[in-house]
């Protein structure tokens, strides 16, 4: 079915804002599964708003009505700087909720600063938006180590999302409920987030400029999804205005690369036919076991230990995951048995505490669907309109991870600014060695080598403060 009524409860909220009619936005991407088709991103911003307490520009109406968005809680991360925790209904099903999440510094208590300078944060596979949080909740790691921390110190607005199975509880036999959490799924989660992110804004005094989003492994594939379709409606229309996508491809002119995503993708499409819509994520019982029992022997790998197991997880993924020949994790120091035996840029308790904040199961036919994309064997309808993207691109690789790999993507969009920047701190020839796919969120120098530009690239890419209206022309 069409979910159309999805696209258009968006844009009645939004054409206040934006002067745009039902006629502006029918997008061939937009349908509706019922699921989605009562949610009113702004209902949901004019309830975050009442719960959290936010002072409100005097000039615009706080809309009241029922509403599904919940406050969880607000704490203080480091100095001035505040988390808030919310759930937004999205369906009638029990697990159809989404996290909202926002990291901001407050003048004082409940009074966020307003800016010109906001983003939207995707996560990817495994953990959810409390990858960007990581030093606020590892508890072998400063505080400060967390990017939205970082950005937020520096007067950047951070909004982000829980996709719904992140939040499905560990204990769940029955997954039924997964079947259909595709792209189609994620995108549709993920528009009602950035819409409800934006009006939030503007009702609360930062003005009606579009965000920034930032995509990180799979959900810098769900990025490029969103914005596939986002560019078949008016640029006035929009909510994203440009995006970051963080050590991921879309598309590949790498072979055997492909042919692996190849393999993953038919895989998934099996489990799907036999009824199994949930994809069990390891990462936190490998981490457990590594943590309460080092030195017994791993239950997934035969003849290794625990923690054996979970540093060759973290520094040598390519045993596991051959997607590229030398991609891993975390940089490791290997010993002449060719195995992990430390970490270059976190310590075992920083990587261990990392996988344990990994979501149990994840939706399947998500999985499939961007793998689809990549292995590009069959005709999905997720990368149409790559050549007709225009919005600016900054993509951000780990010489260890995805890498250069990611910038093959960048070169089939339609935009006319697009920039990169490669972490790399040892020789190609010791790829293996290389700053890796996690480091970019939880290294102890990710900060130096890595947010810093995203944070410069954000900067500059954000209206200017004496911008009092919305202008898509400018950067």
């Amino acid at each position: 079915m069409r979910r159309l009524s999805t696209a258009l409860a968006l844009v009645i909220a939004l054409a206040l804002l934006a002067g745009c009619s039902r006629e502006d936005v029918l997008t061939p991407r937009s349908e509706t599964d019922g699921r989605q088709g009562g949610i009113d991103p702004a209902l949901l911003a004019g309830s975050i708003i009442e719960q959290s307490g936010w002072p409100i520009d005097p000039e615009e109406e706080v809309p009241v009505g029922c509403s599904g968005a919940t406050l969880i809680g607000r704490e203080c991360i480091v100095g001035d700087i505040f988390h808030y925790i919310f759930t937004l209904r999205v369906g009638d099903g029990p697990y159809d909720v989404i996290g909202l999440h926002r990291v901001v510094r407050e003048k004082r208590p409940y009074v966020p600063i307003r800016t010109k300078k906001a983003v939207f944060l995707q996560h990817g596979d495994g953990v959810g938006f409390v990858k960007f949080i990581y030093g606020a909740v590892a508890p072998s790691a400063p505080d400060d180590r967390s990017f939205a921390v970082y950005l937020a110190e520096n007067d950047v607005d951070v909004w982000g999302i829980d996709q719904d199975w992140v939040l499905v509880p560990p204990d769940e036999t029955d997954f039924s409920f997964m079947q259909d959490w595709g792209m189609e799924h994620c995108m549709a989660n993920l528009r009602t987030g950035l819409g409800v992110s934006r009006i939030t804004r503007l009702i609360t005094g930062n003005g009606p400029d579009r965000l920034l989003l930032l995509g990180y492994s799979s959900g810098a594939a769900l990025g490029y999804a969103y914005l596939n379709e986002e560019a078949m409606i008016p640029e006035r229309c929009r909510l994203v205005r440009g995006f970051i996508p963080v050590d991921m491809f879309y598309k590949t002119d790498l072979e055997g690369t492909r042919a692996q995503w190849c393999v993953y993708y038919h895989e998934y499409q099996e489990w799907l036919a036999a009824g199994m819509y949930e994809y069990f994520i390891i990462f936190a019982p490998v981490g457990q076991l590594a943590r309460t029992d080092p030195d017994g022997l791993s239950p997934f790998v035969p003849g290794f230990t625990n923690m054996q197991v979970a540093l060759a997880f973290g520094g040598a993924t390519f045993m596991f995951d051959p997607i590229l020949p030398a991609w891993h994790y975390v940089a490791a120091l290997f010993g002449d048995d060719g195995l992990p035996y430390d970490l270059q840029y976190m310590t075992k308790d920083n990587w261990l505490d990392y996988i344990l904040l990994a979501c149990g199961y994840e939706a399947g036919r998500f999985m499939g669907d961007y793998s689809g994309v990549i292995c590009d064997e069959d005709d999905l309808p997720y990368d149409d309109n790559l050549a007709i993207i225009d919005v600016p691109v900054f993509y951000v690789g780990a010489a260890g991870g995805i890498g250069a790999g990611g910038l093959y993507t960048t070169t089939l969009l339609g935009s006319t600014d697009v920039s990169s920047l490669i972490v790399s701190l040892h020789p190609p020839e010791e790829a293996v060695l290389d700053f890796g796919h996690i480091d970019i969120f939880a290294a102890s120098n990710a900060q130096e080598v890595c947010w810093a530009p995203i944070l410069e690239w954000i900067v500059a890419h954000s209206p200017h403060p004496s911008d009092k209206g919305h202008n898509p022309e400018k950067p």
